[in-house]
């Protein structure tokens, strides 16, 4: 379907239904229910400024809009609000036991004072950005999963709190209180501590937590039976060999890894990476097979040849098993995952191109002699996969994963091989610096020489890495 928008706009009558109809039909559907707010007919509605106090107990509210409101006194224990949107909104003391907010979305909020309401409340998978948490006491919310980014907590009590696998981005906590818990796989990313005690044994198990206490010059402490208040951050460095051993000795990889890392040893790391991965695989436990692997965005001079390498091996050692087709159906669970972590999510390493090519349909020969170029000319050295589409001629959209050093390489060749127009120019704004990278223009001339002989033409290159290079080719 090439015009999107015709078939939009084609299917609008299917689509619509009046006020009278909608009203009348919410009313009989919820004659079945005891929640009559389930077919609510207005789901998409924004809740603007206003003043929420009222009884939404075990109502199922999804998918709901708030913005700019203020939540004083109301009741939504047992309520479902998963996948709502709250923003500007202001949270005083309320009752939201067992409120289930997974999935949701807090930009610019604030929850203050809450002593009480917060027990047992899901906030799991949510997204808080630039939200204040200040004199509230967590008792049992879940936090799984979830993003806090410039957000601050300021006096506050988590007694406990499930925080597994959350993200703390320019995040600051002040004088918060933690009681019988851990940060199990979470990731501090340039966060800030002041008056603080991090738990003793879950440091090792926080993504980029090491690092973060060997370079902080944060108020914080860590919890020690040995001192009330805590023992210092030296004092805590003097224990990494112990824990290292004892890792060692009880073939725990994932917190051993930590410590090897924050210790540079990185030879080390990426060897613990890999028994991790072997006892995960052996013992089933795949769900730790992610979490290895988002190690090796902490160990120096990883390769995206050692991220394939290592991608292979975990595929082959999961051939060599004998699993139970319940294990198959759990290892399926987090497999995409393992292979997005390892080859597609790298964060400034990512170049897109686009091919508009002169191919007909029907020219199978041209389209398997471009595929060929394409393969000999990005290699072994990094990850892509290439998406052809048929808008007559075909276009070729190709997302490339490298390394750093790989990407001036990658868009002089490109740009060399499939650009008509002169290149030179275009070379030096592509790179940084203006660094020389070694091309072989003996393999650009061959690969040239090919297309010109199929009378394969490059209508139109875009290259997208951080900002777009595009060259039109003119016939």
């Amino acid at each position: 379907m090439e015009n999107l928008e015709k078939v939009i706009k084609e299917t609008e009558d299917f689509f619509y239904v009046d006020d009278t109809e909608i009203n009348r039909l919410s009313q009989e559907l919820s004659e079945h229910m005891n929640n009559k707010l389930y077919f609510n007919p207005t789901p998409l509605k924004v809740n603007d400024g206003v003043k929420i106090d009222e009884d939404y107990s075990t109502k199922n509210l999804r998918q709901s809009f708030f913005n700019r409101c203020i939540f004083d006194g109301a009741n939504y224990s047992n309520a479902g609000l998963s996948g709502s949107l709250f923003g500007k909104s202001q949270f005083n003391e309320c009752d939201f036991l067992n409120t289930n907010f997974q999935a949701c979305d807090f930009r610019e909020c604030k929850f203050e004072n809450i002593k009480s309401g917060l027990k047992y409340t899901r906030f799991s998978k949510s997204i808080f950005s630039d939200t204040i948490f200040k004199d509230c006491i967590f008792n049992g919310v879940i936090m799984n999963d979830t993003i806090f980014t410039n957000c601050s907590f300021l006096d506050c009590s988590w007694m406990p709190v499930s925080i597994e696998n959350s993200i703390f981005k320019n995040t600051l906590l002040q004088s918060v209180k933690f009681k019988s818990m851990n940060f199990e796989f979470s990731t501090f990313e340039n966060i800030k501590l002041d008056n603080v005690k991090l738990p003793f044994p879950t440091i090792p198990y926080i993504f980029n937590g090491l690092n973060y206490l060997v370079t902080t010059s944060d108020n914080v402490k860590i919890t020690s039976a040995k001192n009330k208040d805590g023992i210092t951050i030296d004092e805590y460095m003097e224990n990494l060999n112990k824990l290292s051993k004892f890792y060692k000795y009880t073939h725990n990889y994932f917190p051993l890894t930590n410590i090897l890392i924050s210790q540079k040893m990185f030879s080390e790391a990426f060897s613990s990476v890999l028994n991790g991965i072997n006892l995960s695989i052996e013992l089933r436990r795949f769900r730790m097979l992610k979490n290895y692997c988002k190690q090796l965005k902490y160990i120096d001079n990883i390769t995206m040849h050692d991220r394939k390498s290592l991608y292979k091996y975990i595929l082959d050692k999961i051939s060599q098993m004998n699993f139970q087709d319940f294990d198959y159906n759990n290892l399926n669970n987090y497999l995409p995952e393992v292979r997005y972590i390892l080859l597609d999510d790298l964060k400034e390493q990512k170049i897109e191109v686009s091919l508009s090519t002169n191919i007909e349909s029907t020219d199978i020969e041209k389209i398997s002699i471009l595929l060929t170029i394409i393969a000999d000319l990005l290699g072994e050295n990094c990850n892509y996969s290439i998406e052809l589409r048929h808008n007559s001629p075909w276009d070729f959209f190709i997302p490339i994963f490298t390394d750093p050093n790989n990407i001036s390489l990658i868009i002089n060749v490109i740009l060399l091989v499939f650009s008509a127009v002169q290149t030179k120019i275009a070379l030096k704004q592509s790179l940084k610096g203006g660094e020389d990278v070694q091309v072989d223009y003996e393999k650009i001339k061959t690969y040239k020489n090919k297309l010109k002989e199929y009378n394969i033409v490059i209508m139109n290159l875009t290259i997208n890495n951080n900002g777009n290079i595009q060259i039109k080719n003119t016939k």
